[in-house]
This record gives structure tokens, C-alpha cells and sequence, in this order.
């Protein structure tokens, strides 16, 4: 281990840098004609960046956010340095999910290391490469979300937790905290790796008996330096109404949801085709996160570090326990989305490069010396590159169709801008990229107005259109918000139809011609 430390680290630190770049270059070359916004979220998290960017220069408390401020602090602090575009703000984001990559690679060739375990680089290698063309990986990659942020955060907390377990030096676990409160305060569900992290320390405190001083205080600074992270950010976030514990998935979130098909939340009705289990599970072998090659190589890891158990217990706590917590949390809630799993994504990939490696060395062992390395390696390759093109040849064919419904999305807001005069236009889906790409027109988000509010507002003097998806409307999100809303328009005002471009139909509140 200390010969690891010493010398052995330097003759493997390129592999991360060429990951990193790796990474970088293929994500570059998927987000060409794209800015990286699509969907409310990505245009929320965007606009809030920039408020934050400008509360800072004014000092002054940026307002109210539904999400935690994790994303949207660096995204401005990319704004503070390089300009307030779109793609400044996409290109954190495809940073983060390189970077991600690289410390994939640094994570489990440390964790392997510090156990012993044979061939660290080629199970750290495979796993590093599965992150960086997972199809779900490199879509999420070139969107301006918080998803891949959180992630590269939870990763670089595990890899310093696992340098703290090697070197026993104070920095690592500080990091290891810093890290892991700011991907809480990226992605909320993060915060439940304080419980798998939390095991790993004190399995590995309970050997440190005659250093329990030092320990004891290592870890006091460490819970002082994630708190130093958490209590502004849950200070600011019991200023919204959407407060962490009023969130609908924390307030409906149960067990029983995971066998179930139908639900109905804050979002709407839905009806799936799978369970919530079931769907979550599927990242293990749906060819979008990884090809279904890979599922028995996951169950063979996971035996292989069961049958050492003695060595592999911090490992097995590492990885298993970040997997279990995340996939734990998200068969409670109500909701299904593909984003999701990349929660647990990198300890996913982790098993599964342990498992091709526990499968292919063995085989060739065998073998003359001269034959034995470069059969095994071209065979680990093999397998790998089937893997990486299917799930790469899938996320960029996802996000060709991403660009291809926002280009649709544009030509729906321009038709628009074509048809109708100045007024007020109510709408659902699109009112975030109408502010946008269309700043002139006076967008109203009708999810937030009620009967009372819309009796305030009308009769009205000037003209009042609704743009909305009225097969949506009527069936996800029949009484709901935007249901309500639709129908007291017609029945108290009277609703004409205009026209109708893609999905979404044009209609003037009255019973003129608009």
C-alpha cells in the first residue's frame, strides 16, 4: 500500500487526463447544434443562475427556488467568469460529465488498490469507460440540468473518502464532506450517501484504536465543513414555499410505490408500462446505461467481492451501499423518469468492470506469460467496445431526437409570434422557452393561476390567448391546476380556436376571432 502511495500513483496518472479528454471531445462533438436547453428544468435552472449571478454583484438574497442552489451557484460563478450564454452554462455541464469519468477511473483503481485486488487499472478502465458512453450519460451530459453535476460531486466524495482511507491525511476527508454536501445540495437525494459513507468510516475507524483522538477530530471537522454547505442552502430553502419537506416525493415517497404502475402526483396521471422497481432496475442491462452483456459481469463482481469478504467489506459498504440507498429512494417515489438512475450509475459500472476483469484474467492465467496479457486486454476491449457503441449509438440517437422535438418547440413559438398580435398568452410546457426565445410576448404560466386568480384578471382589456397540448390536458392532467384553469377560461369566458401547429393548439380567451 505504501509503495501504492508513493510511486505507484504516478505512473497511472495519466489515465484519468486522457479519460477526462476522452470524454470532453465526445460530448463536444454531441452537443454541436445544440445550446443545452430543453425542458422547464433546463430553463429554470439557467435563468436562476443568472439571477444568482446578479443577487451576487448587488448583494442582495437571490429569490425563491423549487431545486437546491447547488447547480445554479456554479453555473453562475461560470457566468461571473466567462459571460451569462446558454453555452456557458451547457458546457459546465460537459465538463462535469468528463470530469466524471476521470474520477470513475481514480475511485475504483484507489478502492481495489487499498484491498489488494488484483488488476485494479482494468476493472477501474472498463468501469470509466461504460461512464463515458452510457447513452443516458452523455444525453444528460449536453442538457443543462443538475444531474451530472450531482454525480461528478458524489463521485469525487467517494475517491477522496477512499484517499482518506489510504493516506489517513485530514484534507482527503474534509474534501470527501465538501464534496458530498455540495452534491446534496446539487441533487437532494445525494444527501443519502452520509449513510453508506458513514458505515465505510466507521468500519474502518474501528481498527484505528490507538489514533481515536485524531479520528474523533477528523471526523468533527469534516461534519463541521458539509454543515458549513447544508445550513445556508436549508436556511434559503425554508424561505419557498416548496421547502425540502414539503416536496411531494418526500410527502408521498413509500415502499409500495415500487410495485405499482399508476399513479397520480403533483404532475399529473400517469400510467406506465412497468413497475417503479422494475423500471429502475432496468439500468443494469437496458442497453441505455449498459448493454445487457454487462448484467451477469454485475452479479459475478458483486459474488467475487463477497467471497473475500474480510478484504473487500469497505468496497462492498462503498459500492453496494451507494447503490442500494439511491435505487432504495427512488422505487418510494411516485414518478418514473430515465434521468434518474444516474444516482447510482458509477457504483453500477464499478461492479461491472470488476466483474469482467474477475472473469477474464482468471481464464488466461494459464497461458504462457508472452501470450497471456495482451489476449486477456484484447479481450476486455472486445467486450467493452460492444458495450460502449451500443449505448453511445443509443444516447446519440436520443439526443438527435432531443434537438429535432426543440427545434419543433421553436417552429410552434414562432408560428406564434406569426399568428397573433400583442396580448397576454397563457401556456404550459412552453413558457419558460417563450420568455427565452421570445421575451416580447407576455407569457402567463396557467399552471399557477386558479379560478380566483382568473376572476381577477378578466373581464380583460386586452387580447388573451391560450397555447396549450389539450390532449395533455385532458388526460395527465385532468384535475389538476392547468385542467382547472382551461375549463373555467371556457366556461366563464369562452375559448376560440385560433389553429393548431405540431401538438399544441392555439385558442383566443372570448368569443371573437382574436
Amino acid at each position: 500500500m505504501t509503495k501504492f502511495i508513493r510511486s505507484g500513483w504516478k505512473t497511472e496518472h495519466l489515465f484519468p487526463l486522457l479519460l477526462f479528454i476522452l470524454g470532453l471531445v465526445v460530448r463536444l462533438d454531441l452537443s454541436a447544434d445544440f445550446d443545452g436547453l430543453y425542458g422547464q428544468d433546463a430553463f429554470a435552472y439557467y435563468q436562476y443562475g443568472v439571477e444568482v449571478k446578479q443577487a451576487v454583484g448587488t448583494l442582495k438574497v437571490p429569490g425563491e427556488m423549487y431545486w437546491p442552489m447547488g447547480f445554479p451557484l456554479v453555473l453562475a460563478a461560470a457566468f461571473t467568469l466567462f459571460g451569462s450564454s446558454a453555452e456557458v452554462a451547457q458546457m459546465v455541464v460537459l465538463v462535469a460529465g468528463a470530469l466524471t469519468s476521470s474520477l470513475t477511473y481514480l475511485l475504483i483503481h484507489d478502492a481495489l488498490t487499498w484491498i489488494d485486488w488484483p488488476q485494479p487499472g482494468s476493472a477501474a478502465l472498463t468501469a470509466a469507460l461504460l461512464v463515458i458512453f452510457s447513452g443516458q450519460g452523455v444525453q444528460s451530459s449536453v442538457v443543462v440540468m443538475a444531474d451530472v453535476p450531482g454525480l461528478c460531486w458524489a463521485t469525487l466524495s467517494a475517491w477522496c473518502l477512499v484517499r482518506y482511507a489510504l493516506t489517513r491525511r485530514r484534507p482527503w476527508i474534509l474534501l470527501a464532506a465538501l464534496a458530498l454536501a455540495l452534491a446534496g445540495i446539487t441533487r437532494w437525494a445525494y444527501l443519502l450517501l452520509v449513510l453508506p459513507w458513514g458505515l465505510f468510516i466507521l468500519h474502518n475507524g474501528l481498527f484505528l484504536l490507538e489514533k481515536r483522538a485524531a479520528f474523533l477530530k477528523d471526523l468533527f471537522l469534516a461534519a463541521t465543513m458539509g454543515l458549513l454547505i447544508l445550513l445556508p442552502q436549508l436556511a434559503h430553502s425554508r424561505q419557498n414555499p416548496a421547502a425540502l419537506e414539503a416536496h411531494g416525493w418526500l410527502q408521498n415517497w413509500s415502499l409500495r410505490h415500487a410495485a405499482q404502475k399508476d399513479f397520480v402526483n403533483a404532475d399529473g396521471t400517469f400510467h406506465y408500462q412497468r413497475t417503479i422497481r422494475h423500471f429502475y432496475a432496468r439500468a443494469a442491462w437496458d442497453g441505455y446505461y449498459l448493454h445487457a452483456i454487462f448484467l451477469p459481469f454485475i452479479g459475478i463482481g458483486t459474488l467475487a467481492l463477497l467471497w473475500k469478504i474480510r478484504q473487500t467489506a469497505p468496497v462492498v459498504i462503498l459500492f453496494w451501499g451507494w447503490l442500494l440507498v439511491e435505487y432504495g429512494f427512488l422505487i418510494g417515489i411516485p414518478y418514473q423518469n430515465i434521468r434518474f438512475p444516474l444516482a447510482f450509475f458509477v457504483p453500477l459500472a464499478a461492479l461491472a468492470g470488476i466483474g469482467l476483469t474477475s472473469t477474464v484474467h482468471p481464464v488466461f492465467s494459464a497461458l504462457p506469460t508472452s501470450l497471456r496479457s495482451g489476449l486477456r486486454y484484447a479481450v476486455l476491449l472486445i467486450i467493452t467496445l460492444i458495450s460502449i457503441r451500443a449505448t453511445y449509438t443509443t444516447g446519440k440517437a436520443e439526443i438527435h431526437h432531443l434537438i429535432g422535438l426543440k427545434n419543433a418547440d421553436l417552429n410552434t413559438i414562432e408560428w406564434v409570434q406569426r399568428t397573433i398580435p400583442a396580448g397576454t398568452l397563457y401556456t404550459l410546457d412552453l413558457w419558460l422557452m417563450m420568455q427565452h426565445y421570445a421575451p416580447e410576448l407576455a407569457v402567463k404560466q396557467i399552471y399557477y393561476e386558479t379560478p380566483d386568480t382568473l376572476a381577477q384578471q378578466f373581464p380583460s382589456s386586452e387580447p388573451t390567448y391560450v397555447l396549450l397540448n389539450l390532449w395533455a390536458i385532458e388526460h395527465q392532467w385532468a384535475g389538476k391546476a392547468p385542467w382547472i384553469a382551461y375549463h373555467w377560461l371556457n366556461e366563464h369566458e369562452g375559448l376560440t380556436r385560433i389553429g393548431r401547429y405540431g401538438n399544441y393548439t392555439l385558442l383566443y380567451v372570448g368569443k371573437g376571432t382574436g
